[in-house]
């Protein structure tokens, strides 16, 4: 009798095992393929925004006037710009809603500098204004609902790059002023 109790629970331990390893399989493959596609799709929205030239990233802003006075653009240059991808907990409600992944993409750097235009309503000329530590982060809220990527600043953030910027422009930027 013992003999039997015994092989019925190792035979019933090993279906469920089997089944158990089967399911968190599947659910670590599919974790492992949303995430990738996670990170695919923050990289594509990061490459968009943020521009590489040498070991620093750049970022451009423009700023719209107001009340009579001409739009502005700022360059941001960043040093030792880095992101990572952080996965959240997609519930079930979030599911039957559509929502596939959820996350963040969070972007640290040490430091930060500003070009500014001229501005002659401020009696300020153009220029890099001085280095700073980079406090904080940038954060970006991304999610895949119904198969399709979706990404947003998670706050109003200064230095969000909305303009397309080259690496020629930030080489002419750069010779104003020695010493990055």
């Amino acid at each position: 009798m013992y003999k039997t109790v015994m092989m019925s629970m190792v035979l019933w331990a090993s279906m469920h095992c089997t089944f158990a390893t089967r399911v968190l399989a599947q659910t670590t493959d599919a974790k492992v393929e949303n995430d990738a596609g996670a990170k695919d799709n923050a990289e594509r929205y990061v490459g968009a925004r943020f521009l590489r030239c040498g070991a620093d990233y750049f970022s451009k802003k423009h700023i719209p006037g107001g009340l009579g006075a001409s739009s502005l653009s700022r360059v941001y240059q960043y040093k030792k710009l880095h992101w990572e991808l952080v996965p959240e907990s997609v519930s079930e409600a979030d599911k039957l809603n559509g929502i596939e992944w959820r996350g963040k993409i969070v972007m640290k750097a040490s430091a930060k500098r500003t070009h500014v235009e001229a501005d002659y309503n401020y009696n300020r000329p153009a220029g890099w204004l001085s280095w700073e530590d980079f406090a904080g982060s940038i954060t970006f809220r991304q999610q895949k609902i119904n198969s399709e990527w979706a990404v947003q600043a998670e706050s109003l953030v200064e230095d969000f790059g909305d303009a397309r910027i080259t690496c020629k422009e930030m080489s002419d930027l750069l010779g104003e002023k020695k010493g990055r």
